[in-house]
């Protein structure tokens, strides 16, 4: 299995993208996501994005963690 750790700031289309790029692939153990944005419609829209994926989701002040484990 492999981990992935993806980090994104104010890139909403490209973590999903990748989001989607990676859960397709064979051996994922786990993606962790680092999302951070000062813009609020864009927290929003990156909350929704590791929701759509299932991910655990903490956010902390602008940043939202999200771990998604693979099935």
């Amino acid at each position: 299995m492999i981990s992935f750790i993806v980090s994104v700031y104010d890139r909403t289309a490209m973590l999903n993208a990748c989001l989607a790029s990676l859960i397709v692939q064979d051996h994922v153990g786990e993606i962790i996501v680092c999302a951070n944005s000062t813009d609020p419609a864009k927290i929003h829209a990156l909350r929704q994005i590791t929701a759509r994926y299932d991910c655990y989701s903490r956010p902390d002040g602008h940043t939202i963690q999200a771990r998604l484990e693979a099935t």
